[in-house]
């Protein structure tokens, strides 16, 4: 039986006096800060407050013993100053100055994991204005709650302070070593720990570090080919589009046969360029030449089908096209209501509508969903039930889209999105657009666990490493004191609809090179102590780590990860850990 279960080591960790507030240990340094009192929590960082009334409002806080400084403030404007600061276990208290001294105003905090639940006490002298409703004004919202943004240099002495002989001498037992990421010869036997990390779970999600390395993708081919044989597994949801998966999806269960260059253009982002993509096409459809149907694999895109690039139209296309077929006299009078949609439904066009028009927009899609569901008994005696499930999700996935495109600002500039987010202004801000995009992965790989939970069958949810982690994303650097971007991703979403049936597998790797160039390894981050256990590949369930020390502590903080430049805590985002030591470009798909 297994034991140190995260329900446990987590209960237990909490009583350590040397375990400190949003998971970080402070470890001295030569040189450094003085350390906080066992038991005191780390404030050091950024923190930040997004409110409806009063903006966004910056909190920056250093402690180096018992003394507390920094700043706070509102948007764009210039910090000031706080003063009689101090820290108190998991209490914070400091005073800062507004309205050129006419206002004294009391913050006072209690620190959580990764939060700091603010009050506001405003002190206005006598004949002083009172201000408005900012960080500074006696009308602000007198409670708050500030997220971290940044880490404090404690972090990096945990980082320097890496607990390389406590896991050499743990993965000892508990490192399950991978023999290849390709098919092995000598079969699977190095894979069954698999069995044992899942257990029961309705959805494994699997991620990889980066898009377009060979080794993860060559590894998920790998995990399928033995979840499908050896566990159950009975769905396969990929991160592309879903309306243009439905070709995808017809073509591994025999009902179509596409040329290659088809299912190329069937995925989204350019991922059908990847070969390891067509490989996987090609064996589930052979897989499921030879099973009856209730053991046939079905494979599913779960993500939006247009979100920034221009193709959020093809859900509506599709759902007219599937009329079309059903009942023509609809079809026809389908395609004269949303002739004018289907124009502007599109990333580069839908920006330039007015208010009104986005919401004549929003109604047609609506009314769209409205008349499918109504339709459900005729539409599906007309054609097939599968195949008017899938134009429903189709529909819902216009209204996905929607949502998605409502949120973006009237002007989208992707370069700086991806340069300089810090420079995004406030109501641009990608944090709450993000979430839409991750909100409709994750429904629709909730569709996906309903129809295939029906027969008995489970998921595999294939993404990067940022859409699968079970807590919130923060991208940027650990030492770089700007406003991160930081969204709930999908995999939050899911862990909260399906608790411990949802399995997340994390990806890292040691060193390796994207098709863009070579992404060096941190050797005193993760990345760094997962290879020092000189183990080539190699699997380890976070679960089974010890309930308190080093080694848990250093899984409980913070790392940077090379992909996509987030901020993980693993065991906050991942049950298991899949470590390769190299990953190389995915290779060129090969002419015709």
């Amino acid at each position: 039986m297994r034991r140190n279960r995260r329900d446990v080591k987590v209960s237990v960790a909490r009583m350590s006096a040397i375990v400190l507030a949003a998971g970080v240990l402070w470890t001295p340094t030569a040189g450094g800060a003085q350390p906080p009192p066992a038991g005191q929590a780390v404030v050091d960082g950024v923190w930040q407050a997004e409110l409806p009334i009063g903006g966004l409002w910056t909190i920056t806080l250093k402690l180096d013993g018992a003394q507390l400084t920094g700043s706070i403030s509102q948007g764009p404007e210039d910090p000031t100053d706080i003063y009689d600061g101090k820290v108190e276990g998991s209490r914070v208290v400091f005073k800062a100055r507004g309205g050129n001294g006419d206002r004294t105003i009391t913050f006072t905090g209690t620190v959580g994991a990764g939060e700091i639940a603010f009050t506001r006490d405003v002190q206005v002298r006598e004949g002083g204005s009172p201000g408005g409703t900012g960080i500074y004004g006696a009308r602000a919202v007198k409670e708050f709650t500030a997220t971290r943004l940044s880490y404090s240099p404690a972090l990096v002495a945990v980082r320097q302070n890496a607990p390389v002989q406590d896991l050499r001498q743990w993965a000892r037992q508990r490192a399950y070593a991978i023999s290849s990421v390709e098919t092995d010869t000598r079969g699977d036997a190095d894979l069954r720990p698999l069995r044992d990390i899942i257990g029961n779970a309705q959805v494994v999600a699997f991620g990889e570090p980066f898009h377009g390395g060979h080794e993860p993708l060559a590894m998920r081919n790998r995990l399928i080919r033995y979840a499908v044989t050896q566990l159950g597994l009975t769905a396969v949801a990929l991160e592309t589009g879903l309306t243009t998966s439905k070709r995808l999806y017809d073509h591994v269960l025999g009902k179509t046969t596409e040329t290659d260059a088809a299912l190329r253009e069937s995925f989204s982002y350019g991922f059908g360029t990847y070969p390891e993509n067509l490989e996987l096409i090609g064996w589930l459809r052979s897989f499921n030449a030879a099973q009856p149907p209730a053991r046939q694999v079905r494979l599913y895109g779960i993500d939006l089908t247009g979100q920034v690039f221009p193709y959020a139209y093809r859900s509506i296309e599709a759902v007219l096209a599937f009329v079309d077929q059903a009942d023509p006299s609809l079809g026809r009078e389908l395609r004269t209501r949303y002739a004018d949609v289907i124009p502007v439904f599109r990333s580069d066009s839908y920006g330039t509508l007015t208010p009104t028009e986005k919401d004549a927009i929003t109604a047609k899609i609506q009314d769209m969903v409205a008349l499918m569901r109504r339709e459900r008994i005729r539409l599906t005696a007309a054609t097939s039930e599968d195949d008017y499930e899938w134009a429903l999700r189709q529909a819902v996935g216009a209204a996905q889209d929607d949502a998605f495109l409502r949120s973006l600002p009237s002007t989208l500039d992707l370069k700086q999105l991806g340069s300089s987010p810090e420079n995004f202004q406030q109501g641009e801000r990608w944090d709450h657009k993000q979430e839409m995009r991750e909100i409709a992965m994750a429904d629709d790989v909730l569709w996906v666990q309903q129809r295939e939970s029906s027969r008995g069958g489970k998921t595999f949810f294939f993404a990067s490493n940022s859409h699968v982690q079970a807590s919130l994303v923060i991208r940027g650097s650990i030492n770089r004191p700007f406003t991160l971007l930081r969204y709930r991703p999908a995999g939050m979403y899911l862990r909260s609809a399906l608790g411990r049936e949802l399995i997340v597998i994390g990806t890292y790797y040691g060193h390796g090179a994207d098709p863009d160039g070579p992404r060096p390894m941190d050797l005193a981050g993760m990345d760094g102590l997962l290879s020092s256990v000189s183990i080539p590949r190699f699997i380890m369930d976070l679960r089974d780590l010890p309930a308190a020390g080093r080694l848990h502590d250093w899984f409980q903080a913070a790392h940077h990860n090379r992909g996509w430049a987030t901020i993980v805590a693993p065991i906050e985002n991942y049950d298991a850990i899949l470590f390769l030591d190299n990953i190389t470009p995915t290779p060129p798909p090969q002419k015709q």
